[in-house]
C-alpha cells in the first residue's frame, strides 16, 4: 500500500507548449539533485499532482508556502519512510500564466532540499520562531 501517489509528468506524455524547456530542465535537474541528497529515487519533484493517505498527511511536518512545498513534502516522506508511488499522467498546456518563476523558484526549491537533507524538521517547529529556512 502506498501513502503517496504523484502525477509523474516526466515520465509521461508533455504537449507541446505545455512545459518551457527551462522548466522541463530545471525539473530534471532538481529531480536528480533530491534523489542524489536523499537516496530515495524520485522522477518529477515539482509535480502538483499529490495525493495522501490521512495517515501520510498527519506524519508531514511541513512549513513551505510556495513552489518548494513539493520538495518538502519529498523530504518529509523520506525522513518518515512513506513509500511514494510514481504514475505516468498526460501533461497539457495551463490556461493563463504560469506562475513559477524558473531560475528564482528553482533557486528557493533547491535551498529547500539542502535545508531539510541537513536539518529534517523544519526551522520553526524546532525553535518555535518561524520559517527561518527561507528569506
Amino acid at each position: 500500500n502506498n501513502e503517496v501517489v504523484i502525477g509523474d509528468r516526466l515520465r509521461g506524455n508533455i504537449e507541446p507548449g505545455a512545459m518551457t524547456r527551462m522548466n522541463y530542465f530545471g525539473n530534471h535537474m532538481l529531480t536528480w539533485i533530491a534523489s542524489a541528497l536523499y537516496g530515495v529515487t524520485t522522477n518529477d519533484l515539482c509535480t502538483g499532482y499529490w495525493a495522501f493517505t490521512k495517515s501520510a498527511i498527519a506524519k508531514l511536518k511541513l512549513n513551505s508556502m510556495r513552489f518548494e512545498i513539493e520538495a518538502e513534502m519529498y523530504a518529509s516522506c523520506v525522513k518518515e519512510k512513506i513509500m511514494i508511488k510514481s504514475i505516468p499522467i498526460n501533461y497539457r498546456s495551463r490556461i493563463g500564466e504560469a506562475k513559477l518563476g524558473s531560475i528564482v523558484d528553482g533557486w528557493i526549491i533547491f535551498k529547500k532540499l539542502l535545508v531539510r537533507r541537513i536539518f529534517s524538521t523544519p526551522v520553526e517547529v524546532i525553535t518555535g520562531k518561524g520559517n527561518l529556512d527561507m528569506d
